[in-house]
C-alpha cells in the first residue's frame, strides 16, 4: 500500500462510523497491538462519540460469540459502533480443531450478526485476516470494507518493541507464567508482528525463537521445532553466532524433552563448539550445565559431573550467579542420588545464599524444592513439606505456575506416602486447575497417570472433582 492511500484510511473509517446507518460489517487489519492501541485512541478522538470495544481474548470455551456480543452491547448507546478485537486468539494457527470450530460457527450464524444493528469493526492481523477470507469465506464476503493499516516503517521498529512489552517478565520467560488464554493472544500477537518484520531480520529470528517458546510451553514441540529451526536458519545467514548458539541449545531442549538425547546431545556439542570459538564463556558454561543433563538422563554420572565441575568454575570466572545456582542444585541432584547428602546439603546451603545475596527468587523456589527431595530421600518428610512450602510460597508471589504444579505435585506425592490421602488429593486438585489453565501438558500427563494409579479414571477424575 502507498504512503498516500495509507494516509486516507482513516479518513475512509471515520466516514464509514459516521455516515453508516443499521448493521455493517468492517475489517481493520493490523499487526502491532501498541500501534492499534494508538490508532483507536485517535479514531475515537476525531470521531468524537461513543465507541464501544469488546475483547474476546481469554473467553474461548463459552457461548457463541455473537450471543455474547448480542447480550453485551444490548444495554449500550444506540447505534454506538462496535469495535472487537482477539478474534485471532480463536483461530490458533496450529489448533485445526478449535480453529474449524470458530469458523464454523461464523459462517453458519454470520446473518445473527445483524441484530446489533450497529457498526461492527473487526481488528485483526494480517494472517488472522487471511486465514478468515480463505475458510470463512461466506462471512467475509459480507463486509463492506477492509482498512489496512501497516506500521510506518520509519516508525516499525519501536512500534514492534512496544508491541512486546510485558511479554518477558524478570527472570523468567513468560511461557512460564501465562495462562492459556494469555498464550493464545501472544501467539496472534507474535504471529502477526512477523508480517511486520523483513524475513531475514534479526528481529523476524527473535520473533520466531518466542513463538518456539511459547508452542514449548503449550506442549507443541514439533511446532517449536519449526520455529527454532526457521530462526537458526536466518541467524546462521546473518553471521550471527551468539543467537546461533542459543537457538541450539533450544531445540537440544526440545529433543530432550522428547527423550532423543543422543540427538539433543548433538545440538548441544554443536552449541558448546560455537561457543568456545567465539570466546562466549558464559554461554559454554550455561552449555556444559546442558550437556550435563543429557549425562544425567543417561545414568552417566561420571561425565555429568565432570561438565558441571567445569560449568561452575566458568560460571564463578565470568560473574554468573544465576548460572552458578543451576549448577549447585545440578550437582547436589546427582550426590543425592549416590547417596552421599550431606555433599548435596552442602551445595544446596551455598546456592541458597548466592540467591539471597543476588535477590534470584526463581532460585530460590527451585533451590528449596531441591532441598525438598534431599530431606524426603532421608525419611525425613516433614522438613522435605516445609521447604516445598517456601518453594510454594515464593512462586504464588512471582506468578511461576508451572514451577507450582511441580510442587504441588511433590506435596501430594509426600501425603500420599504418609497416608493422608485427602491431602494429597487436595494439592493434585490444585496442580490440575493450574496446569489445565497454564496448558502444561506435561504435568497433566502425570495427573492422568496419578488417577490411574489409585484406580480412578485419569483426567476425568480431576475434572469432576474441579
Amino acid at each position: 500500500m502507498e504512503l498516500a492511500d495509507r494516509q486516507s484510511e482513516l479518513p475512509r473509517l471515520l466516514w464509514v462510523l459516521r455516515n453508516g446507518k443499521g448493521f455493517g460489517l468492517y475489517f481493520v487489519c493490523c499487526n502491532a497491538p501498541a500501534y492499534r492501541r494508538e490508532l483507536v485512541d485517535k479514531i475515537k478522538t476525531e470521531y468524537a462519540q461513543p465507541i464501544l470495544e469488546f475483547d474476546l481474548t481469554g473467553h474461548d470455551g463459552e457461548e457463541y460469540i455473537d450471543h455474547r456480543l448480542l447480550t453485551w452491547a444490548e444495554d449500550k448507546a444506540v447505534g454506538a459502533p462496535v469495535f472487537l478485537y482477539g478474534l485471532e486468539t480463536l483461530l490458533p494457527t496450529r489448533d485445526e480443531d478449535r480453529q474449524f470450530r470458530t469458523l464454523q460457527e461464523i459462517n453458519w450464524r454470520r446473518n445473527v450478526y445483524s441484530q446489533l444493528n450497529r457498526n461492527l469493526v473487526i481488528w485483526l492481523p494480517e494472517y488472522a485476516l487471511t486465514l478468515l477470507a480463505r475458510i470463512a469465506s461466506d462471512f467475509y464476503d459480507w463486509h463492506s470494507a477492509v482498512f489496512e493499516f501497516p506500521v510506518p516503517d520509519a516508525e516499525k521498529a519501536g512500534w514492534v518493541e512496544k508491541s512486546l512489552q510485558g511479554f518477558v517478565d524478570g527472570e523468567a520467560h513468560a511461557a512460564n507464567w501465562m495462562t492459556l488464554a494469555e498464550k493464545q493472544r501472544w501467539l496472534g500477537v507474535l504471529n502477526g508482528l512477523l508480517d511486520e518484520t523483513p524475513e531475514d531480520s534479526a528481529e523476524h529470528a527473535r520473533l520466531l525463537n518466542d513463538l518456539g517458546r511459547l508452542h514449548s510451553a503449550l506442549g507443541q514441540y514439533e511446532q517449536a521445532l519449526r520455529n527454532y529451526d526457521s530462526s537458526l536458519r536466518i541467524v546462521r545467514k546473518l553471521g550471527d553466532q551468539l543467537r546461533e548458539g542459543h537457538e541450539l541449545i533450544n531445540i537440544a531442549h526440545i529433543y530432550r524433552v522428547l527423550g532423543e538425547t543422543d540427538k539433543s546431545l548433538d545440538y548441544l556439542n554443536d552449541a558448546l563448539a560455537i561457543n568456545q570459538t567465539i570466546g562466549y564463556r558464559k554461554g559454554v558454561g550455561v552449555t556444559l550445565n546442558n550437556i550435563s543433563q543429557i549425562y544425567y538422563l543417561q545414568g552417566d554420572y561420571a561425565k555429568a559431573l565432570n561438565c558441571l565441575q567445569e560449568a561452575l568454575i566458568i560460571n564463578s570466572e565470568v560473574g554468573d550467579m544465576t548460572g552458578k545456582v543451576r549448577t549447585l542444585n545440578h550437582l547436589a541432584q546427582i550426590f543425592r542420588d549416590q547417596g552421599n547428602y550431606d555433599m548435596a546439603l552442602d551445595y544446596l546451603k551455598h546456592a541458597l545464599d548466592i540467591c539471597s545475596e543476588i535477590g534470584n527468587r526463581m532460585g530460590e523456589e527451585t533451590t528449596f524444592t531441591s532441598l525438598s527431595q534431599i530431606y524426603e530421600a532421608q525419611g525425613n518428610v516433614d522438613k522435605a513439606l516445609d521447604f516445598l512450602r517456601q518453594a510454594e510460597k515464593i512462586q504464588r508471589e512471582i506468578g511461576h505456575w508451572a514451577g507450582l504444579c511441580v510442587s504441588l505435585n511433590l506435596m501430594g506425592n509426600i501425603q500420599y506416602n504418609k497416608g493422608n490421602q485427602a491431602e494429597a488429593e487436595h494439592a493434585w486438585l490444585e496442580s490440575f486447575r493450574i496446569a489445565k489453565e497454564i496448558a502444561r501438558k506435561d504435568v497433566l500427563q502425570q495427573l492422568d497417570k496419578l488417577a490411574k494409579d489409585m484406580g480412578k479414571e485419569g483426567l476425568a477424575y480431576w475434572e469432576s472433582q474441579s
